[in-house]
């Protein structure tokens, strides 16, 4: 779990869509689901929010309190801007125009999934999205009808 290996998010069921969604986008061949989802600005960060994030995650999965369709909180959704612009940093300034509100101290800012919805987990991101996905090892899901 303190590694940058996606089978350890994607070996409990609620995230296998944003696996699936994610294997096949361009992302994978890129980023993991922590180089996204983790800060990256120092070891302490990095660890401190995975440490954080899993006791969370452990048990709203335990208590069986997980949302049909996971949203990044707060927090997360800061996280993952950050890494977006990190990544992403050659492209926001070569078209100063088109990103000109993501500056903007007058405007609020944008999100890039705001334009880039899709990015990297396509459109089904609920938990029941389960038809015709595979597990981290590759192997069809099959789930009661």
């Amino acid at each position: 779990y303190l590694s940058q290996d996606v089978n350890a998010c994607a070996n409990c069921h609620v995230m296998l869509s944003a696996y699936n969604t994610w294997e096949k986008s361009s992302h994978r061949e890129h980023a993991t689901c922590g180089d996204c989802h983790v800060p990256q600005q120092n070891a302490m960060k990095k660890y401190l929010a995975k440490a954080q994030d899993g006791l969370r995650h452990a048990y709203v999965f335990s208590t069986n309190q997980y949302p049909e369709v996971i949203k990044a909180t707060v927090d997360a959704k800061t996280t993952i801007q950050h890494n977006c612009m990190g990544c992403h940093q050659s492209l926001i300034t070569a078209k100063p125009s088109h990103n000109a509100d993501l500056f903007s101290p007058s405007k609020e800012q944008r999100l890039c999934w705001d334009c880039h919805s899709t990015v990297p987990h396509g459109k089904g991101n609920s938990i029941s999205t389960y038809h015709g996905i595979h597990d981290a090892k590759g192997q069809a899901i099959q789930y009661p009808q």
